[in-house]
């Protein structure tokens, strides 16, 4: 017996046709002052963004060479404070499939809780994550570069000082853990 798509992923019927549903968290407001935790992956995990070299000195350490599209992945998202002037940045690294970031949201001017409604709004994780994936996306269309990213993105609320630490470490180890 064949298994049915449409039970294994919730989905939901939108105009009369099956989406899957949002991963994020349902009411919260992800304008909010705080750290995120983002994972961007390309289409399919292709190596799109770089590859590993082995360096052979007294043990393997893996050395990520960045493709152009690598380059232009990891220039973009320090361009995001440019384009959000609410975002500052932690740690971060370009993968060959994947890049891994912390993004730290300072609003001064959000004064409550807003709660999460389905719109496009502006100021929160989700205008910072589709721009800078449409920036990347388009720079590879330009450049008739073969790239795509998958759908979406990864998020966590980081919510404290000891989680913050943690994701600081995972993100600035990930290489080794491969």
């Amino acid at each position: 017996m064949g298994l049915n798509i449409v039970n294994f992923f919730v989905m939901t019927k939108f105009l009369n046709t099956y989406r899957v549903e949002s991963n994020r968290l349902k009411g919260f407001d992800y304008g909010s002052n705080g750290f995120y935790f983002i994972t961007i992956c390309t289409h399919r995990k292709t190596n799109y963004l770089g590859k590993f070299a082995a360096e052979v000195e007294t043990e393997y350490i893996p050395s990520l060479q960045l493709s152009e599209m690598g380059l232009k992945a990891n220039e973009f998202w320090f361009e995001i404070p440019s384009h959000f002037s609410f975002v500052k940045l932690d740690e971060f690294i370009v993968m060959p499939d994947h890049l891994h970031g912390i993004i730290q949201i300072q609003n001064p001017d959000k004064t409550g809780y807003v709660p999460n409604t389905f719109s496009s709004p502006n100021k929160n994780i989700g205008s910072v994550i589709r721009s800078y994936k449409g920036a990347v996306q388009r720079y590879a269309t330009r450049n008739n570069i073969e790239f795509k990213w998958q759908r979406g993105y990864h998020d966590r609320i980081i919510q404290n000082e000891k989680a913050l630490l943690n994701v600081r470490n995972y993100v600035k180890n990930n290489p080794k853990l491969l």
